[in-house]
């Protein structure tokens, strides 16, 4: 089968989309139609997959703006019908839900199915985004469209167009329950999870710093990933402000991936909350040197505000760190939590409530024999369920029944 990607973001970089690429590619043709940034080409072949990107820097902020205040995009349909002439596929596959709509509206006109995949609950998180300071908003593109964005409409067009879609793909379990309130049917619904490649990842071994409660150096912990509003890292900070002074001699904590204002805010934060020498706060780094700060720490941090869009996704990083072996802190948002306790590889505290995440720093600091314990237990699960071989056969069986 010949199957069209679209993404209505840049490519590369994208691990999800990666991933899934590699997989289809097993037993399907890909092409991609993409945007442009930068200097990346027009056109040029990745891996095997047919690559096209679209749109110069006026078009692409034109398209942006139109589609994020109407649904709707009339460039982008136009594109969609001609990378259809040109790459031919049997199927569309489209990433989340802006673009779904204009897909569907090509793609019957040519009968052929088109493949939902929904990253996220889209007008959550468009809210989510909506209550965030206008300080916090990064372009004059975001502020334009944070102006003109409307969330009745984008829920009313999610409930328009996805029941449409010949299959949906999902990330997680809670996912799959909200989709079906949207009244899609149940044969045609996969969850495809934000998992780790194995092959791609060494797992590290535990070293004898679990194996005693006496430290030969602090506990080491560590977030990475965005710094955005739904990614609650002021009350990081403010857990460990509210740390006893023991505890905190024996902590270190590193934050990695900030961008402009939101690394300066949290910088500001700590120096008021006097914590600016127990706080690593780094931008975002290469890949090679992210992973390499994972394999050092001792606990992994998932620290997002919970929101019915952090109830609908789950990010790949919670998987990434339990591959490691490494014990994780999540906020209670219901995916985290599921994973978190059915595996027995972490604590949860209460989303936004210092205190709670200051109690459970200071309860895995208190056994070094529970952090292995729980690094292992983590380790396992993924082994055996939480893996991306799992999720690519959901994938491939998506597009077996499709034929």
């Amino acid at each position: 089968m010949r199957i069209g990607m679209i993404l209505p973001g840049q490519f590369p970089p994208d691990i999800r989309v990666e991933k899934e690429i590699r997989t289809l590619e097993t037993e399907h043709e890909v092409s991609l139609l993409c945007l442009r940034r930068g200097k990346q080409q027009a056109n040029e072949t990745w891996h095997g997959t047919k690559i096209t990107r679209i749109f110069n820097p006026a078009q692409r902020w034109w398209s942006q703006w139109r589609l994020m205040a109407s649904c709707h995009s009339g460039n982008w349909q136009t594109e969609i019908g001609k990378f259809i002439a040109t790459a031919k596929p049997d199927a569309l596959h489209v990433h989340d839900l802006p673009l779904l709509g204009a897909a569907l509206s090509v793609a019957r006109r040519h009968r052929i199915p088109v493949v939902a995949d929904l990253h996220e609950n889209y007008p959550a998180m468009l809210e989510d985004s909506l209550r965030a300071p206008l300080s916090q908003i990064r372009s004059l593109g975001g502020l334009v469209s944070r102006l003109s964005v409307s969330i009745d409409r984008w829920r009313q067009y999610e409930k328009d167009v996805v029941p449409q879609a010949d299959s949906v793909i999902v990330v997680v379990e809670e996912a799959r329950d909200r989709v079906l309130q949207l009244g899609v049917a149940p044969d045609r619904l996969y969850v495809v999870g934000n998992y780790a490649t194995l092959d791609q990842m060494p797992a590290r071994k535990n070293e004898e710093k679990y194996t005693s409660d006496q430290s030969p150096r602090p506990t080491k912990l560590v977030y990475a990933g965005d710094f955005g509003p739904t990614r609650d890292l002021s009350t990081v900070l403010e857990a460990v402000a509210a740390t006893s002074k023991q505890v905190a001699d024996d902590m270190e904590v590193q934050l990695i991936g900030g961008m402009g204002r939101d690394l300066e805010n949290l910088r500001r934060q700590a120096k008021h909350l006097g914590i600016a020498d127990r706080v690593t706060l780094l931008q975002w780094l290469p890949r090679a040197d992210a992973e390499r700060m994972m394999n050092e720490a001792d606990i992994g941090l998932v620290p997002h505000v919970k929101s019915a869009h952090t109830d609908a996704t789950i990010p790949h990083k919670l998987f990434q760190y339990m591959w490691r072996k490494l014990p994780v802190i999540v906020s209670d948002c219901a995916p985290l939590e599921r994973v978190v306790k059915e595996s027995g590889c972490g604590v949860v505290y209460r989303s936004g409530d210092s205190q709670s995440l200051a109690q459970c720093i200071t309860s895995l600091q208190s056994s070094r024999e529970r952090l292995g314990q729980m690094g292992e237990a983590g380790h396992a699960v993924v082994r055996q369920k939480y893996n991306w071989h799992v999720a690519g056969e959901a994938l491939l069986r998506a597009y077996r029944k499709l034929k």
